[in-house]
């Protein structure tokens, strides 16, 4: 059975892009209305489109309160992850996480292909590999701001003040940061370098 997105009574519509330069199409959805001056949000889409927008028709494919169950539906039907004439590169309307998913040769050559001509210093890639930590410095001094005592790492600071080091990880990682932390952890901080 289809799972499909909760759009309440949201109207929106689906539509479909033909580059004439090449005969390749995207198909993607939108809250609002065709005349809003939405274009897309496909990365290989978008590339191509802003090299050559004048190649570019729009099709409006559906109007209505149901537009993401009918782009899921069409997504499906077209295969669009396994066609090659295709710049969508998953067979899902939105965007998420596909992590553990396999992906078709056709896709993973799509996907390579939006990488092609990205360029990054080494700067940039040092910035990406830290982000990639989830936002939390584990080998970073902690201070107990109570006590003034400085740990050399997360995990010796757990360890000494009998804390889960994953509740602490995640209490210090950048996507938690609103949240409340508990009565412990909120007087841990960061000694800055």
């Amino acid at each position: 059975m289809a799972t499909f997105r909760n759009n309440t009574t949201e109207l929106g519509f689906v539509y479909r892009w033909t580059d004439s330069s090449n005969g390749m199409y995207y198909v993607g959805s939108h809250k609002g209305f065709a005349e809003d001056g939405y274009v897309g949000s496909g990365k290989l889409f978008k590339r191509a489109y802003n090299k050559r927008k004048e190649a570019f028709d729009r099709e409006i494919l559906y109007n209505g309160e149901h537009y993401q169950e009918v782009e899921d539906l069409i997504l499906k039907t077209l295969d669009v992850e396994n066609d090659d004439k295709s710049y969508n590169l998953k067979a899902i309307g939105w965007g998420g996480s596909r992590k553990g998913i396999k992906r078709s040769e056709s896709t993973r050559k799509k996907q390579s292909e939006v990488r092609i001509g990205m360029n990054f210093s080494e700067e940039h890639k040092a910035n990406i590999s830290k982000s990639l930590i989830g936002g939390c410095r584990r080998t970073q001094p902690i201070k107990d701001i109570r006590t003034g005592i400085v740990y050399p790492t997360i995990k010796e600071c757990c360890k000494e003040l009998n804390l889960n080091t994953k509740s602490v990880v995640v209490a210090f990682s950048k996507y938690r940061k609103s949240l409340k932390k508990s009565p412990i952890i909120k007087y841990l901080e960061y000694v800055k370098l």
